[in-house]
């Protein structure tokens, strides 16, 4: 297994209380680590939104106190649940606001994306609640990253512990040959 450190991100901002029907970020070109970068840039972005806190307030509870692994598990399962895996048009990436996301959710049940989308919404979640999150890019259908994924640790200087939403309930967790870490 290979785990790298990415690039820097490219520089994209929004306002996490921005207007709602702003809900695509374009990101320029297809090169995995500048994307992990970015998203990670943006994860940290929206995980102080309040829409995003009070959204993992309310999938977490009744949480038991400092269930930090309990919590990862619950918001992981909320965004697989509720998200649908559609990919982006050929040749072109973007990735969703999660204010955005967590809104549709709210008042239709679902939201619709492909993999830097749930990555991104899943992120944002656990980072409002303090929970130590990073995304990684895997090997997963090809020779080249082609999937990004979640990972946690609980506690300070435990184990990281990879989470993949768009691996829908049933279906076991892939096998990824190498990782790159954003």
């Amino acid at each position: 297994m290979v785990n790298t450190t990415v690039a820097a991100p490219i520089p994209v901002s929004m306002d996490a209380s921005a207007d709602l029907s702003v809900s695509r970020i374009p990101l320029h070109g297809n090169d995995i680590p500048v994307i992990l970068a970015t998203v990670a840039q943006l994860a940290r972005q929206f995980s102080s939104a309040p829409i995003i806190r009070q959204a993992a307030e309310e999938i977490i509870h009744p949480a038991r106190n400092a269930d930090a692994a309990g919590n990862a598990y619950k918001l992981a399962a909320w965004v697989r649940n509720r998200m649908i895996y559609v990919p982006d048009p050929t040749d072109l990436e973007y990735v969703q606001s999660p204010v955005v996301l967590v809104a549709r959710i709210i008042s239709k049940g679902q939201a619709y994306g492909d993999c830097d989308d749930h990555v991104l919404l899943l992120a944002s979640l656990l980072g409002s609640l303090g929970i130590s999150n990073r995304i990684l890019g895997v090997k997963l259908n090809h020779d080249y990253y082609d999937h990004v994924i979640n990972s946690v640790q609980y506690c300070n200087g435990g184990e990281w512990h990879d989470i993949d939403t768009c691996a829908k309930t049933g279906v076991e967790m892939p096998f990824y040959r190498e990782r790159i870490v954003a």
